[in-house]
């Protein structure tokens, strides 16, 4: 009889809980072991998080009237504040703590934020499996946590992960069809200019409400920090935002875009060709919404909003790999798909990224470096695998879709 419990105490197919409880254990420990090894010795000094709230707190005590926020420098280094204003107005709040505090605050916030992602993209494979919900997301978080976007940016203590919650947040109101639909997608763009790539995705699925939206929340926040902070407003938009020396340097290991892979492939050349680089950036965007388009239309927005998300990692001429969520999103969709091909890719994407493959070529005593084709591949290793998904990431029929 369907339901009917075996002599074990469980339903028929269903693993013991003594059973899945060692799945759990085993990887969380071991996504501890790998998390301890790659970041002990490379945890930033939440580098990113000191940025901000020196830039910031610089700025409160010269007057937000001013643009102080992009004269601070972090002591030692060339490296200041690179984002609209409006986001400085947000982390205003932070420099009312110490900056250990807001880096706690910070931590717990990714955490559940983390989580609550992962649960809700797993929606799908928890209504079909047979293993209880604590066991699904106990073995997935870890590994969600150790996979190099999430892990780096809690290390520096980035915004990216407050950015994802955004957008995804925006995806599920435009799956119910909300009237406030895009406001999510309008504040990441406000804070953080690259994910202004999806107000494309919305234009090509023709959400023409939900791109409104977009673009009058992006807008009106900006509008609003010109008129509380003129004068930081003003410099960013006609002086800050084009000294792209601010960020670093394009060919260093760290920056996974297309520039960043010609400059390296060049021989590290500050100039590379940028005629090649808008053509292949050209031909990534449209495959992006090609497909985008293709996966709306089959029901399928998530995996739509992924694959430009993707595209916007690979032609921003500097993407960090904590800025490259969209890659861990792939790979949660990818278990959520099942089958055997998608199994085996979800695997070949979680390896590459919680080991962080494309550091063993990063520096002079690099494992992996001055190998010729092998340190190419190796060092660009988040390049390759984002133009694999791009083409190769899997959609559902409409009766079958994520968003249906």
């Amino acid at each position: 009889m369907t339901g009917q419990l075996s002599r074990a105490g469980t339903r028929p197919g269903r693993p013991s809980d003594r059973r899945l409880a060692g799945v759990v254990a085993a990887s969380a420990l071991g996504s501890l072991l790998v998390f301890t090894h790659l970041v002990q010795n490379a945890q930033h000094d939440w580098f990113d998080l000191s940025v901000y709230d020196g830039a910031v707190g610089s700025w409160r005590a010269a007057g937000t009237s001013t643009a102080q926020l992009y004269d601070y420098l972090k002591p030692g280094t060339p490296y200041g504040f690179t984002y609209p204003p409006f986001a400085a107005l947000l982390m205003l709040p932070m420099t009312w703590v110490s900056l250990q505090t807001a880096v706690a605050l910070n931590l717990v916030a990714s955490v559940v934020l983390v989580a609550a992602g992962t649960a809700w993209l797993l929606q799908p494979l928890l209504r079909r499996t047979t293993w209880p919900v604590w066991a699904v997301l106990g073995t997935a978080l870890p590994l969600v946590l150790l996979s190099e976007p999430v892990r780096q940016s809690m290390a520096f203590g980035q915004v990216n992960l407050f950015l994802a919650a955004l957008v995804l947040a925006d995806v599920a109101a435009l799956r119910r069809g909300a009237r406030w639909a895009g406001v999510g997608i309008g504040l990441a763009v406000a804070v953080k200019l690259t994910p202004g790539v999806l107000l494309l995705y919305l234009l090509v699925t023709r959400r023409h409400r939900a791109l409104l939206v977009a673009v009058g929340t992006a807008v009106g926040a900006t509008l609003l920090t010109l008129a509380v902070a003129p004068a930081a407003s003003v410099r960013f938009w006609t002086q800050a935002l084009w000294e792209t020396d601010r960020v670093g340097k394009v060919d260093i290991t760290d920056n996974q875009s297309l520039l960043g892979l010609l400059s390296r492939v060049h021989g590290g050349a500050a100039h590379p060709p940028h005629v090649l680089w808008a053509v292949l950036a050209t031909a990534v965007l449209v495959t992006a919404l090609v497909r985008g388009l293709r996966a709306f239309r089959a029901g399928d927005d998530l995996t739509g909003a992924t694959l430009v998300g993707i595209a916007g990692g690979l032609i921003s001429p500097i993407s960090w790999t904590h800025h490259l969520w969209p890659l861990t999103v792939a790979g949660l969709l990818l278990v959520v798909r099942g089958g055997r091909a998608a199994t085996r890719g979800a695997v070949a994407v979680g390896t590459v990224l919680a080991l962080g493959v494309n550091w063993w070529a990063n520096g002079p005593d690099a494992p992996l470096r001055g190998l010729g084709p092998i340190t190419l591949l190796v060092e660009n290793a988040y390049v390759w695998l984002a133009l694999v998904l791009l083409v190769a990431l899997p959609t559902r029929p409409r009766e079958r879709a994520l968003t249906g």
